[in-house]
């Protein structure tokens, strides 16, 4: 950078983002997304009520997001794209070590009562309530389900993330009808969207 009086200063780049050009991605050019899609290989997580694994579901979700985020110019980490396992502490640690801006954890729900149901979002530092907020607005209106809030979350993934951080829980596999609707492409993609739409919010 150039000051004032002609002298000229260097600053690491991963202090600072370089304006984007337009048509260049806009609020999301040169920002470095983490998606960790929840759980996989040895791993299920939540089986919904006929037998739908979470973890093809996470994974699914976080492709799509990672897809359309690409195409918007951000770079994006993911800490798997296919079917293995990660272990927790690994998942922030790898947005880390990418200079990821945020970090967004995809997961479906579960609970022991099949009548419950509903979208939720985790924070677990003040620094991530803004994401949080963009996120669960944007995902309730896209899906169309219960609006269960943004929550204080003592997650792993989430709590030893050095930057903003939100888990997602897009809908419970244990209720018959939101485990129809996580089977679907098109809920898989509306969630998708939903995500990337929170986040062009967050950035702008």
């Amino acid at each position: 950078m150039k000051l004032s009086d002609g002298r000229v200063g260097w600053v690491s780049g991963y202090y600072v983002d370089r304006a984007s050009s337009p048509g260049a991605g806009g609020s999301l050019a040169r920002k470095v997304i983490a998606i960790d899609p929840g759980h996989g290989g040895s791993d299920p997580g939540a089986v919904g009520v006929t037998g739908l694994q979470e973890k093809v579901v996470n994974l699914d979700v976080g492709l799509r997001v990672a897809s359309k985020l690409r195409s918007l110019g951000a770079r994006v980490v993911l800490t798997r794209d296919t079917d293995v396992f990660i272990p927790l502490a690994q998942r922030p640690a790898i947005a880390q070590a990418a200079g990821a801006h945020v970090y967004v954890s995809v997961h479906s729900n579960a609970h022991p009562s099949a009548q419950i149901g509903g979208t939720e979002t985790y924070y677990y530092s003040n620094a991530s309530r803004g994401l949080a907020s963009h996120m669960q607005r944007r995902l309730v209106a896209a899906l169309d389900l219960r609006d269960i809030g943004t929550k204080y979350g003592n997650f792993l993934v989430i709590r030893q993330a050095s930057m903003p951080a939100v888990l997602l829980e897009l809908g419970f596999l244990s209720n018959v009808h939101e485990e129809s609707l996580l089977r679907t492409d098109g809920f898989r993609q509306k969630a998708a969207d939903a995500i990337v739409q929170a986040l062009l919010d967050y950035f702008r």
